[in-house]
């Protein structure tokens, strides 16, 4: 008699291999504030959401924070990065790459830069590319369209929910058949990271609103300037405590 399979189907090492590198482009790629991409980036930006080897969304994603202090997270990467970091909240690497966007890095083996090519109204779209490289595992290309679009949801508008949108494009022939192959275990897989993600940065507001001045200075003690980014951001911090403080 044979005993009932306690696991789904398991991904083969390229196919998770695919998977990290489309996980990776999401989280290096959530965050940037450029002027519109020149037109041969908004090409391959439109022929990578026409023709993705993968193409998922997600939901109902939400975050603890007003309006104004996620756009600010939203439009300097590098800084919710370090604040991350500086509040254990996250681990990964951002850092602005000239005129042309930022670099990511996730510390564990995905890199890759990604540059806002739309900006309207709750609503941003970026254009990544990106590698994944570890041992025993052939080095993965690929380029990803993330759409989010986003809302304030609740009282006062104390909270934002995002849906995000991801066209992923792997430039590395048999792990994009793989994926294809793989695609309800990937987009499952998806899901979660994209949900881990977002709590992490639900994490990440609730620790800086506790304590706004430490916040600010864990980021100096990490080098983190300009000065002028900094105070916008206390400020920010300051009347998001303020806004939830109780009225007499």
């Amino acid at each position: 008699m044979t005993c009932p399979r306690k696991n789904g189907p398991r991904l083969s090492a390229p196919g998770r291999a695919a998977l990290l590198l489309a996980a990776a482009l999401l989280l290096t790629a959530t965050t940037g504030a450029l002027p519109a991409a020149p037109p041969p980036i908004e090409q391959e930006v439109r022929e990578i959401r026409e023709h993705p080897v993968l193409a998922h969304t997600v939901s109902g994603l939400r975050v603890k924070s007003g309006l104004p202090l996620y756009e600010f997270l939203l439009a300097h990467p590098d800084i919710t990065a370090a604040l991350g970091r500086a509040l254990g909240a996250a681990t990964y690497q951002v850092s602005p790459d000239g005129e042309n966007g930022y670099r990511g890095d996730d510390g564990k083996g995905a890199q890759g830069h990604f540059m806002l090519v739309e900006q309207g109204e709750g609503r941003r779209v970026f254009f990544a590319r990106g590698t994944y490289k570890k041992p025993l595992v052939p080095t993965i290309a690929g380029r990803m369209v993330l759409v989010l679009e986003y809302r304030t949801d609740g009282a006062g508008g104390a909270r934002i929910e995002t849906r995000v949108q991801g066209f992923v494009q792997i430039d590395t022939p048999i792990v994009g058949t793989l994926a294809k192959i793989a695609r309800p275990l990937v987009k499952r897989s998806l899901d979660r990271k994209v949900q881990n993600l977002f709590q992490k940065v639900d994490r990440l507001v609730e620790a800086a609103l506790a304590n706004p001045s430490e916040a600010i200075r864990r980021l100096q003690e990490n080098g983190i300037n300009p000065s002028q980014d900094l105070e916008t951001l206390r400020r920010l911090l300051e009347a998001e405590v303020a806004s939830k403080a109780p009225t007499r």
